[in-house]
């Protein structure tokens, strides 16, 4: 749907009131009918950037970020809550904020998102650490192709999938 002041660009790409391209238009056609026809939207985005989390103690939340999956606390904007923003490979994948006090806790899930998931390395080195940090882990194995997925509750109840 094109609406305001939106038109088309000649390569197929909606242009916003900016002019900037915000989402690209394709048109497939499945035999001759125009009944046939129907529109793909391209959502405009490329990446997912961070997840942000509440935590009840956003301390024992970085730690455990730190310590488990290996993150690095990095620079994180001047904001007036209490947080961190953690890296991996350079970005700031997650984004830790401190609770407000009366705010509830949440309860030992994600509502509806069921989990995180991370690459993870050295699956046997990984066990081990979780073992001797006395995290409780459960395993599957992936059915088609056999990799191994282990899962552990962060301590807000965030599930985090680690995939080898």
């Amino acid at each position: 749907m094109i609406v305001g002041d939106e038109e088309n660009g000649s390569d197929g790409t909606v242009k916003d009131r900016f002019g900037q391209g915000c989402y690209r238009i394709d048109t497939v056609t499945w035999g001759i009918s125009p009944a046939q026809r129907f529109t793909i939207y391209r959502v405009p985005v490329d990446a997912l950037q961070h997840i942000n989390i509440r935590a009840a103690d956003v301390n024992r939340t970085r730690d455990f970020y730190v310590r488990v999956l290996g993150l690095h606390v990095g620079d994180r904007p001047p904001f007036q809550s209490t947080g961190y923003w953690l890296y991996l490979n350079g970005h700031p994948v997650i984004h830790l904020v401190q609770k407000t006090a009366g705010e509830p806790l949440s309860a030992r899930t994600t509502g509806p998102i069921d989990h995180i998931a991370f690459r993870g390395v050295e699956l046997d080195a990984t066990r081990e650490m979780l073992a001797r940090e006395g995290i409780e882990f459960q395993e599957k194995v992936v059915p088609r192709d056999n990799s191994v997925q282990l899962f552990v509750l962060d301590p807000d109840g965030v599930r985090i999938e680690l995939n080898f």
